[in-house]
């Protein structure tokens, strides 16, 4: 008599797998991969920044960095900096690049357009749910920064 042997282990899960499918409904395992929360890009919405500079010996450095997140799910991204000293002044900057975005309850997941993925945190929110402050790679990014 042959004993049972599981020569095919991703059969095995495969048929796992469909089972839960089956039993659960798709929706279940997608909403669970994204940790259960639907995205919600309108609630990010405008123009966020984030600043850094420095002074000293009658010169100015100062770098804007900032994104620009549409309300449907695309963002750009980029920078400007400007120094100022005893030999002029100089300003340069633009957009560097964008992808798309989703809001999953306070995470944003960035997926560039160039390829790669990132996440921020959502910091601060309106009253109405509206996202006005996030963290990402150790910076705040706000709206009030950028004026």
């Amino acid at each position: 008599m042959k004993k049972f042997r599981n020569d095919k282990p991703g059969k095995l899960f495969f048929g796992l797998a469909l089972l839960v499918l089956l039993l659960l409904g798709p929706g279940t395992l997608r909403a669970a991969s994204n940790g259960g929360a639907p995205n919600q890009p309108q609630l990010l919405r405008g123009r966020l920044c984030s600043w850094s500079g420095s002074s000293g010996g009658g010169s100015s450095f100062s770098t804007t960095y900032w994104a620009r997140f549409d309300g449907r799910g695309r963002f750009v991204y980029g920078s400007e900096s400007s120094y100022s000293g005893g030999n002029g002044s100089m300003n340069n900057g633009g957009a560097e690049g964008g992808g798309t975005y989703e809001v999953r309850g306070n995470r944003i997941i960035l997926r560039y357009d160039e390829g790669g993925v990132d996440v921020a945190a959502v910091h601060n929110r309106a009253a109405d749910g509206r996202i006005t402050e996030v963290m990402f790679e150790g910076r705040l990014y706000a709206a009030a920064l950028c004026e």
